[in-house]
């Protein structure tokens, strides 16, 4: 992968993706790849029958992996002819959204289980998501530097754009920002407000284990996820340009607000 170019990202998340794979073959006593079948392959399938990206990302793994292992030889059978093809949606370009009463009930529990050290960092990061629908790649990059709590508002470069953002910082979001600095982020010298609770307690480099927090969140509202094409933190920026949209805001401030460059991307 790394000789065909693919990013950083691309690479941690093949690497996460394969050995969860991996481990699923461990588990079901399968060591050897010659040992793979079908009706093996459509079992891990049946694993994620109600989440549909997590299928298509199965999919997309196993794929690269079965080509690459009969090209090397090391399997005879290209297994990749095996693996299902998820169907193209036909709404699959348009972005995942959460209902109103969905967002509702997130945010009633990211207030009322706001304890563990867990819950209070991806709650603050969560409710900045949901009120101002920032990129994961801008929260991330937040520092403290970037809030002013005099003037009460957050200022910020886009790391997609590098276009300023002004945001007025709100009673809710700043308590949650507050709560995780005072009682849960580890001691670092780092000035990136959200940390790894891991050492080295440094920036927090990953948003998949955001996605399946939102995931268990959803689970235990029962919020129904099996229509809903990607789960993560994007869907709340999705969500907040949505429910603009359907107020009857113009596309232009929408696009304003959500920092785009031009409103076709926000069309």
């Amino acid at each position: 992968c790394k000789n065909n170019y693919n990013s950083e990202a691309t690479l941690k998340q093949k690497e996460k993706g394969l050995s969860k794979i991996l481990k699923y073959f461990e588990d079901n006593n399968i060591y050897s790849f010659d040992h793979l079948s079908k009706d093996i392959i459509i079992k891990l399938f049946n694993n994620y029958k109600n989440l549909l990206y997590m299928r298509k990302e199965i999919a997309w793994l196993l794929r690269g992996l079965f080509t690459f292992l009969y090209n090397e030889k090391i399997t005879k059978i290209n297994y990749s002819i095996y693996v299902p093809v998820i169907k193209r949606n036909v709404r699959e370009h348009i972005p995942t959204v959460f209902s109103n009463q969905e967002i509702e009930k997130i945010t009633s529990y990211m207030k009322t289980h706001n304890n563990t050290n867990i819950q209070k960092r991806n709650h603050a990061m969560l409710i900045l998501a949901i009120r101002y629908g920032m990129r994961i790649s801008d929260i991330k990059n937040l520092k403290f530097e970037n809030i002013n709590w005099e003037e009460n508002y957050i200022g910020f470069n886009q790391v997609k754009t590098g276009n300023y953002m002004k945001l007025p910082l709100t009673n809710e979001v700043g308590n949650f920002i507050i709560d995780y600095i005072k009682n849960s982020r580890p001691s670092s010298l780092e000035n990136y407000i959200f940390l790894r609770y891991t050492f080295p307690h440094i920036k927090i480099s990953r948003q998949n284990n955001i996605r399946e927090y939102i995931i268990k969140i959803c689970q235990k509202l029962n919020i129904d996820l099996s229509n809903k094409e990607k789960i993560g933190i994007h869907c709340f920026r999705s969500t907040l340009a949505s429910n603009m949209l359907k107020n009857e805001i113009p596309v232009n401030i929408i696009s304003q607000i959500l920092g785009h460059e031009n409103t076709d991307t926000t069309s």
